[in-house]
């Protein structure tokens, strides 16, 4: 008997082509059968009639680095690696429609894994790593920023956020210590983020240094 059977539900797993309704039991942590008819869980049954079931979602794009940037989310307060959806009231706030809550964790999002999107840059990614990709239930991965301050520094672009841009000076381009960065953290960083946008990187010579690099 397994600890978890989730049964009758819209089994879907692209990379073994399975597409249809099947129970699927969990035991230990781990996926240990599929098929049709499996027996009640030991710990948990659930009835997943017309719902669907998938391997964790991956969200390419994020901010999670709270705290740091202005676009910072907390990356287990929007996905599903708590396992509950509750909304907390905020007190003594209200808004438009109503008394404002917040949402303190999400059940229905399916993103397990969550890929940040140059919040941080060599500068500022032992914090990412140490406060964020290592005290998340969820898995952090990171594009790393070719700025070295990344998205705690100048900010994101425009003048709602300060003038210029991450990118705006060239001294905010350390090759050598973007690469250090890069090999040391192989195992969480996935890519680099350069902003090719005219109010972001500000000179045109940054630009050119990215394409040199690649």
């Amino acid at each position: 008997m397994y600890d978890l059977v989730i049964r009758n539900g819209r089994l879907i797993d692209p990379a073994n082509s399975i597409d249809e309704i099947l129970d699927l039991a969990v035991q230990d942590g781990k996926i240990a059968e599929v098929g049709i008819g499996l027996p009640k869980g030991r710990k948990q049954d659930v009835d997943a009639t017309d719902c669907i079931v998938t391997p964790g979602l991956i969200d390419i794009h994020t901010h999670v680095y709270e705290h740091a940037t202005l676009l910072g989310l907390n990356p287990d307060h929007t996905c599903l690696s708590r396992g509950t959806y509750r909304l907390q009231r905020v007190q003594g706030v209200q808004a438009s429609f109503g008394t404002k809550y917040k949402v303190v964790h999400m059940k229905f999002s399916g993103v397990t894994t969550v890929v940040d999107a140059g919040s941080a840059g060599c500068m500022t990614f032992r914090g990412l790593r140490k406060y964020i990709c290592e005290k998340s239930a969820t898995r952090v991965l990171a594009l790393l920023n070719i700025a070295c301050h990344g998205l705690a520094g100048a900010g994101c672009a425009g003048e709602e956020f300060g003038p210029g841009g991450e990118n705006d000076h060239l001294n905010a381009l350390k090759l050598r210590q973007c690469i250090e960065c890069i090999e040391a953290n192989r195992d969480l960083i996935v890519g680099i983020k350069a902003r090719n946008q005219p109010h972001a990187h500000g000179a045109r010579p940054i630009q050119d240094a990215f394409y040199k690099i690649l």
